[in-house]
């Protein structure tokens, strides 16, 4: 079962409720460096439930491996938020698909404080 044959066509913008606009689209091997950056915000504890070690940062191959989605069976999803100008991974979702069904694979967010 493919999840989507073409996921540059998976793009679309959300309006949070405080207003922001995020923008959702697949994980790009041109990211590696916003999800090092995503990855270094987030806290020890959260660094840990997710990988289930203690990493201080992410390896280059770790890095190739969540941005080089080639897989058609694999889909990696980043909320981006460019209201600092620059845009910075919010969210990421990961999905993998097994003998015809989706499983969650692995959910990264960093929560978004009020301004």
């Amino acid at each position: 079962m493919a999840l989507n044959p073409d996921p540059s066509k998976l793009e679309t913008r959300l309006t949070l409720r405080d207003g922001r606009r995020l923008r959702v689209r697949s994980i790009r091997p041109a990211d590696a460096s916003i999800d090092r950056a995503f990855f270094a915000g987030l806290s020890e504890q959260s660094r840990y439930m997710r990988f289930m070690q203690h990493l201080a940062e992410l390896t280059p191959r770790l890095v190739q491996q969540f941005t080089n989605i080639y897989d058609t069976r694999e889909m990696a999803l980043v909320a981006l938020d460019n209201a600092s100008g620059d845009e910075a991974i919010v969210g990421i979702a990961r999905y993998v698909a097994e003998t015809g069904r989706v499983r969650h694979f692995e959910r990264r967010r960093r929560t978004l404080r009020p301004r």
